[in-house]
């Protein structure tokens, strides 16, 4: 699968899961584009119906996300995937590794 699809079907997945109505004004932002991204992989799991999505970033992006999850454990932020609001997960720990689910 291309890399632009493949950021098509993160975004999507994401915001299948973003509430508007639970948005929040002011939260850590952290935007990821279509070059940010390296590979998608959607794997199914019996335990988790809606699937799990593991994406891998770039180094530059791995940092950033490392960075706003660190600073910000605990709280909200807010992912912005190709310009669009895709999620506002809580952070329950640093992500720091190569690839993020």
């Amino acid at each position: 699968m291309k890399r632009a699809h493949l950021i098509l079907v993160f975004a999507l997945a994401l915001m299948a899961t973003y509430d508007p109505a639970m948005a929040q004004a002011d939260l850590p932002t952290l935007s990821i584009t279509r070059e940010d991204v390296t590979k998608v992989v959607i794997e199914i799991d019996p335990k988790q119906p809606e699937g799990i999505l593991t994406m891998t970033l770039t180094p530059a992006k791995q940092a950033d996300l490392a960075k706003i999850t660190r600073e910000n454990s605990g709280k909200r932020i807010r992912f912005i995937i190709d310009g669009k609001v895709a999620s506002e997960p809580t952070v329950n720990s640093p992500i720091t590794g190569k690839r993020s689910r």
